[in-house]
Protein backbone atom coordinates (compact mmCIF):
# COMPACT_ATOMS: atom_id res chain seq x y z
CA UNK A 1 0.00 0.00 0.00
CA UNK A 2 1.14 3.76 -0.34
CA UNK A 3 1.38 5.87 1.77
CA UNK A 4 -1.25 8.81 1.76
CA UNK A 5 0.21 11.08 4.01
CA UNK A 6 3.02 11.92 1.66
CA UNK A 7 0.77 12.50 -1.18
CA UNK A 8 0.29 16.53 0.03
CA UNK A 9 4.35 17.44 -0.03
CA UNK A 10 4.74 15.02 -3.70
CA UNK A 11 4.52 18.89 -5.55
CA UNK A 12 7.72 19.75 -3.55
CA UNK A 13 9.43 16.94 -4.85
CA UNK A 14 8.71 16.93 -8.06
CA UNK A 15 9.79 19.97 -9.99
CA UNK A 16 10.08 18.36 -13.51
CA UNK A 17 7.93 15.91 -15.70
CA UNK A 18 6.57 13.02 -13.12
CA UNK A 19 5.18 9.97 -13.34
CA UNK A 20 2.62 9.29 -10.13
CA UNK A 21 2.35 5.23 -9.79
CA UNK A 22 -0.29 4.40 -7.80
CA UNK A 23 -0.16 0.22 -7.29
CA UNK A 24 -3.79 -0.87 -6.12
CA UNK A 25 -4.56 -4.63 -5.01
CA UNK A 26 -7.17 -5.80 -7.49
CA UNK A 27 -8.80 -7.93 -4.85
CA UNK A 28 -9.94 -4.55 -3.05
CA UNK A 29 -12.53 -2.72 -3.89
CA UNK A 30 -12.14 0.81 -5.23
CA UNK A 31 -13.94 2.10 -2.33
CA UNK A 32 -12.01 -0.22 0.04
CA UNK A 33 -9.67 1.55 2.72
CA UNK A 34 -6.52 -0.93 2.12
CA UNK A 35 -4.03 -1.83 4.68
CA UNK A 36 -0.35 -1.06 4.12
CA UNK A 37 1.64 -4.49 3.75
CA UNK A 38 5.29 -4.95 3.86
CA UNK A 39 6.77 -7.86 1.47
CA UNK A 40 10.15 -9.30 1.67
CA UNK A 41 10.67 -11.83 -1.35
CA UNK A 42 7.11 -12.19 -2.38
CA UNK A 43 5.87 -13.10 1.04
CA UNK A 44 4.03 -10.98 3.41
CA UNK A 45 6.20 -10.44 6.48
CA UNK A 46 4.13 -7.58 7.96
CA UNK A 47 0.64 -5.90 7.85
CA UNK A 48 0.25 -2.08 9.87
CA UNK A 49 -2.87 -3.31 11.97
CA UNK A 50 -5.27 -0.31 10.86
CA UNK A 51 -6.30 0.34 7.32
CA UNK A 52 -5.32 3.78 5.69
CA UNK A 53 -7.56 7.08 6.02
CA UNK A 54 -8.26 7.06 2.21
CA UNK A 55 -9.73 4.87 0.13
CA UNK A 56 -8.25 3.32 -2.98
CA UNK A 57 -10.61 5.15 -5.40
CA UNK A 58 -9.29 8.43 -3.05
CA UNK A 59 -6.04 7.76 -3.42
CA UNK A 60 -6.58 7.65 -7.24
CA UNK A 61 -7.96 10.89 -6.99
CA UNK A 62 -5.13 12.67 -4.59
CA UNK A 63 -2.56 11.54 -7.12
CA UNK A 64 -4.87 13.14 -10.17
CA UNK A 65 -5.42 16.39 -8.28
CA UNK A 66 -1.87 16.70 -7.24
CA UNK A 67 -0.78 15.63 -10.97
CA UNK A 68 -3.55 18.82 -12.64
CA UNK A 69 -2.16 21.57 -9.78
CA UNK A 70 0.91 20.50 -11.34
CA UNK A 71 0.26 20.88 -14.90
CA UNK A 72 -1.50 24.39 -13.98
CA UNK A 73 1.68 25.50 -12.75
CA UNK A 74 4.31 24.17 -14.66
CA UNK A 75 4.91 23.83 -18.36
CA UNK A 76 4.13 20.19 -18.47
CA UNK A 77 1.77 17.56 -18.18
CA UNK A 78 2.36 15.40 -15.29
CA UNK A 79 0.98 11.79 -15.89
CA UNK A 80 -0.45 9.20 -13.28
CA UNK A 81 -0.15 5.63 -13.69
CA UNK A 82 -2.18 3.27 -12.02
CA UNK A 83 -1.14 -0.54 -12.03
CA UNK A 84 -2.95 -2.95 -10.42
CA UNK A 85 -1.80 -6.15 -8.75
CA UNK A 86 -3.29 -9.85 -7.67
CA UNK A 87 -5.30 -10.06 -10.77
CA UNK A 88 -4.53 -14.14 -10.58
CA UNK A 89 -6.40 -13.83 -7.48
CA UNK A 90 -9.82 -12.41 -8.74
CA UNK A 91 -11.16 -15.89 -9.02
CA UNK A 92 -14.02 -17.06 -12.13
CA UNK A 93 -15.24 -13.26 -12.07
CA UNK A 94 -12.42 -11.50 -13.14
CA UNK A 95 -12.99 -10.32 -16.02
CA UNK A 96 -15.91 -8.90 -14.93
CA UNK A 97 -14.32 -6.94 -11.91
CA UNK A 98 -11.67 -5.44 -14.31
CA UNK A 99 -14.45 -4.30 -16.78
CA UNK A 100 -16.02 -2.40 -13.76
CA UNK A 101 -12.72 -1.39 -12.33
CA UNK A 102 -11.67 0.06 -15.59
CA UNK A 103 -15.24 1.85 -16.15
CA UNK A 104 -14.68 3.80 -12.78
CA UNK A 105 -11.17 4.82 -14.09
CA UNK A 106 -12.61 6.00 -17.14
CA UNK A 107 -14.83 8.02 -15.62
CA UNK A 108 -11.90 9.76 -13.23
CA UNK A 109 -9.91 9.91 -16.09
CA UNK A 110 -12.09 11.86 -18.42
CA UNK A 111 -12.97 14.34 -14.82
CA UNK A 112 -9.28 15.15 -14.69
CA UNK A 113 -7.92 14.71 -18.64
CA UNK A 114 -8.82 17.92 -19.84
Amino acid sequence: GGQPQFLDVLPLLFRNESLHIVVIRLTEGLDDKPKVRFYNEGKDVYTLPDHLTLSNREIIERACQIAEAQATTRNFVPKVMIVGTRKDKLGINGEAILKEINKELTKLHQKYNR
